[in-house]
């Protein structure tokens, strides 16, 4: 069989697939529609384009769109708790927190690592890394600023 050959066979193969569609958009009931941008008619005046939301309780004609409602109040944050008042359950999901440390760091989490099952107490950068993220709950601010400063002087970026 020859190159010709090769080629041909390849072509009519790709010639009788079918292409492929995107799949059909499902509605689901109570879902919030995207927006959908519809342009004005021209008329010779520039005016711009307005956005609607199709009404979620039918699919026909879109609802006016609505200022957005004033945002909560914050929550008081963590930091005012001391961290015994800071519960993490063990069912609490995780989440990726891939972070690239400077060498050094890392080399003394594994001494100290080191140092903990020589006394006994076996643990994980991931647990010491938790639990430093769960001292900051008694930081304020101030005391986290302060930290950050004396931080950034002996191991500056």
């Amino acid at each position: 069989m020859s190159a010709n050959d090769d080629s041909s066979v390849i072509s009519g193969l790709r010639a009788s697939r079918a292409r492929r569609q995107p799949p059909t958009r499902r509605i689901v009931p109570g879902a919030v529609a995207p927006p959908q941008v519809t342009e004005p008619p021209a008329t010779g005046a520039p005016t711009a384009a307005t956005v609607t939301r199709p009404s979620p309780a039918t699919d026909h004609p879109p609802a006016e769109v609505r200022p957005a409602p004033a945002p909560a109040p914050p929550v008081p944050a963590l930091a005012r708790r001391p961290p015994s008042a800071l519960t993490v359950p063990a069912e609490d999901p995780t989440t990726n927190y891939a972070v690239r440390v400077r060498r050094t760091l890392d080399e003394l989490l594994s001494q100290r690592l080191g140092e903990l099952r020589a006394r006994g107490t076996r643990s994980s950068k991931v647990e010491v890394t938790e639990l430093l993220l769960w001292e900051l709950a008694r930081s304020t601010p101030a005391q986290l600023d302060e930290r950050l400063a004396e931080f950034r002087r002996h191991a500056p970026r």
